[in-house]
């Protein structure tokens, strides 16, 4: 492969560090081991190096996009913007035109580094939950448990690219993982009396698909909705179901203080008003703190603090919540085809109900 006088390692090295920006291991970055690396300084830069860099910057691509380069004929290359990225033989002079294409690819890349194609994720990815068939919501009226995340760390390329448990935390919000929070209520007569309280459980829990907790925000997505929008923002997940009831919040795991000792409530919703009005009061809540680096725990409420209704004669009656009432952590994460960009989801111990 021969150059032209201008083109020197110094400009192949930039836009391989922007790349390294975007996949390799740092703060803002995918967390993926490099097929690529620095070239020497005045050294004629190898087709080996150049096609290198060009893998690395296709991982990344299918990843924001899901979709491969395309290629043209190196003696007549006339795009240089995305999504064409040229093949580098040995024969090939690297002309401006190249070089300016191969620029423009990363500068991409880097622009985009926060969006996350639905197709390269996997949603519904179990970790852990729990469930609790005794009755509640009477003497009872408050039952909650502690959901705590792991990440353990993680290896690529045979073992050669380690990751720390902490980065790995950090690398899974990074490339668009979330975590889902779900609660499922099966009365034990079902369906339900309307007006009953076991109604009220189910219906409010019904009307979320899940909780989702990402990298800047939580939000809610609907019974009604599938998981297939693209996860933006540094991960935060699907678009939100504005429709819903509920009080989703600006925190997610990138606004949580490593090491405190207090809870942020990242979600409520309480009882419908409608027709189930007499039971507004209920809530369901959930709190998430980092206690350490590579660590998430969530407590996940279910307060009922309807203290009992009047239907006749006689002092207000507390009635209980009779069925199965379930709590799941699931997640979505990063886990590219042909191992474009892939982090392992954390493991997950539930508390009892």
């Amino acid at each position: 492969m021969s150059k032209g006088d201008s083109i020197t390692s110094a400009a192949y090295n930039n836009l391989q560090a922007t790349t390294s920006l975007v996949l390799g291991a740092n703060p803002t970055g995918y967390g993926q081991f490099l097929n690529s690396a620095p070239a020497q300084p005045n050294t004629v830069v190898s087709s080996t190096q150049w096609n290198s860099v060009r893998t690395d910057m296709i991982r990344a691509y299918i990843h924001q996009t899901n979709n491969t380069p395309a290629v043209e004929d190196v003696l007549a290359i006339v795009n240089v913007n995305p999504p064409y990225l040229q093949t580098i033989g040995s024969s090939t002079v690297i002309s401006d035109a190249i070089l300016t294409q191969y620029t423009n690819f990363s500068n991409f890349i880097n622009t985009n580094k926060n969006q996350h194609n639905a197709a390269q994720l996997t949603p519904n990815v179990a970790i852990t939950s729990t469930q609790r068939t005794a009755n509640w919501g009477g003497a009872t009226d408050v039952i909650s448990h502690t959901v705590t995340l792991t990440f353990n760390g993680y290896t690529q390329n045979g073992g050669a690219f380690t990751v720390t448990p902490a980065d790995h935390a950090t690398y899974f919000f990074n490339t668009g993982g979330y975590i889902q929070i779900s609660g499922t209520f099966v009365p034990t007569i079902d369906p339900p009396a309307a007006g009953t309280k076991n109604a009220m459980w189910k219906d409010l829990l019904n009307q979320f698909q899940q909780i989702y907790f990402g990298a800047n925000n939580t939000q809610s997505l609907g019974g009604g909705n599938t998981n297939t929008a693209t996860s933006t923002e540094g991960g935060t997940g699907p678009t939100a179901d504005s429709t819903l009831p509920g009080t989703a919040t600006t925190t997610g795991f990138f606004q949580l203080v490593t090491g405190s000792t207090n809870y942020t409530q990242i979600f409520r919703t309480t009882g419908p008003t409608t027709p189930n009005n007499k039971y507004v009061e209920n809530d369901y809540i959930i709190k998430v703190r980092r206690p350490t680096a590579s660590t998430l725990e969530f407590v996940i409420t279910f307060r009922d603090d309807d203290a009992g209704d009047q239907t006749g004669i006689g002092s207000a009656v507390d009635e209980e919540v009779t069925g199965t009432l379930t709590s799941l952590v699931r997640c979505t994460r990063p886990s590219g085809t042909g191992g474009n960009v892939d982090v392992p989801a954390p493991t997950g111990v539930a508390t009892a109900l």
